[in-house]
Order: C-alpha cells, then sequence, then structure tokens
C-alpha cells in the first residue's frame, strides 16, 4: 500500500467510525510523490465561491452537487486558528462535531450567521462571541449569495438571533447556483440517505482523481 492509498484508507476508516454506517469503497494502486510542493495551494481558499469552482469544478472536474456534498464533511472536526486563522467548529459542540451526519448543512440554514472578522479575512459566526463556533466564506456561499472576499454585509437567517448591527438578509444561492442550492436543500435532513449516497459518489471521484482512465487503482475486493 502506497502512502497515498494509506491515507485514503484512514480517511475512510474515519468516516465508517464516525457515521451511522457509511462504508465507501476503496481500491488500492495510488502512486506515491516525494516532491509535491504545491500541494496546499490547490486546496480552495477560504474567500468564497470562485475557489470552490476553480478547485472542485474546473480542476478536479466534479460537479455541484459532488462538490457540496464534499464540504459538507466539515460536520467533522474543528478550524483552528494556528493551521487557517479560523477557530471553530461548523456545528454547535464538539461532541457533534465527532458525528458525520447532516449537521453541516442544518446548522447552516437554521442559524443566524452574521461576518466576522479576523486576522485571517472574514468568516461566520452566530450568537455570542465566545460560542467557539464558525463558517467560512466557502461554506456560506453554497446556499447563500455572497461575494468573495471580506465585504460581507447580511445575516443568513434575520429569522434568528443575528447579533447587533440588524444586517439585511443574505439572498439565497438558488439563482447564482442553483445545483448547488438543489443540494443543500436536499442534504438538509435529519435522514442522512441523500447525503451519504451523494458523497460517496463524490469520494469516489475526488480520492481516484487522475487514475480512472488508466485503471491503476485496484478493488480491495480483488
Amino acid at each position: 500500500m502506497s502512502r497515498a492509498d494509506f491515507w485514503v484508507a484512514a480517511a475512510n476508516g474515519v468516516i465508517s467510525e464516525t457515521s451511522d454506517g457509511l462504508n465507501l469503497p476503496f481500491r488500492w494502486g495510488r502512486v506515491d510523490r516525494n516532491v509535491c510542493s504545491l500541494s496546499s495551494g490547490r486546496l480552495p481558499e477560504a474567500s468564497g465561491c470562485n475557489e470552490v469552482e476553480e478547485t472542485f469544478i474546473d480542476r478536479m472536474g466534479v460537479t455541484w452537487r459532488d462538490a457540496v456534498a464534499l464540504i459538507g464533511a466539515h460536520t467533522l472536526g474543528r478550524g483552528h486558528t494556528r493551521f487557517s486563522g479560523h477557530d471553530g467548529t461548523w456545528v454547535r459542540t464538539d461532541e457533534e462535531s465527532t458525528i458525520f451526519d447532516t449537521g453541516f448543512f442544518t446548522e447552516t440554514v437554521n442559524r443566524g450567521w452574521r461576518p466576522r472578522n479576523t486576522d485571517a479575512g472574514t468568516d461566520w459566526t452566530w450568537g455570542g462571541n465566545n460560542n467557539d463556533v464558525m463558517m467560512l466564506n466557502t461554506d456560506i456561499c453554497l446556499r447563500f449569495d455572497i461575494p468573495d472576499g471580506n465585504d460581507q454585509d447580511c445575516c443568513t437567517n434575520t429569522d434568528v438571533n443575528c447579533g447587533p448591527g440588524n444586517l439585511p438578509q443574505c439572498d439565497s444561492s438558488e439563482v447564482v447556483r442553483p445545483e448547488a442550492y438543489q443540494a443543500f436543500t436536499e442534504f438538509t435532513s435529519r435522514n442522512n440517505n441523500a447525503f451519504y449516497n451523494a458523497f460517496s459518489e463524490a469520494w469516489e471521484k475526488a480520492t481516484e482523481n487522475g487514475d480512472r482512465k488508466s485503471k491503476r487503482l485496484n478493488s480491495s475486493n480483488d
């Protein structure tokens, strides 16, 4: 097993342990590279959906639905100022951030997320200043029509407490990114099935990108 195979297998194991029975397919045969100096630059910056489009749609060749499903993995773990400059969990508590489910989607829609300024740029929070929760522009833009960058001036749900400032309601992304909006709506459910099915399909594309035509990858059952 190559190191590249190991990291995919490890990720599959994490999802299996933290989900409600989602066992992702695994095929081995990835080729390691000893030098990959631009690897961090291939990840989407937190500025907004232009980065999502460039990384997932243009370069990886997946769909907006795939991108929404993959970003839904933010339901696990947390951001940290040491690594990204953005601190907090995407869901309500540390305990919930250990469960792979639709929490990311329901939290995005049900909370009144408002922009906040950080040393790393704008991200989003709700509730008190010490609530330890956050969303990135790349998360919010999938469901709401916000500009890229730090010039954010709306609240995602004015029906709940958006905090100080009386910000206006953010427009939905239904017109500007209809496929992302529809996927987000589909995954906002207590039933994990739609999200799990979409994530499994998107994960296979993402982890086998570049090898599907060459058929270098082999099933774990071979």
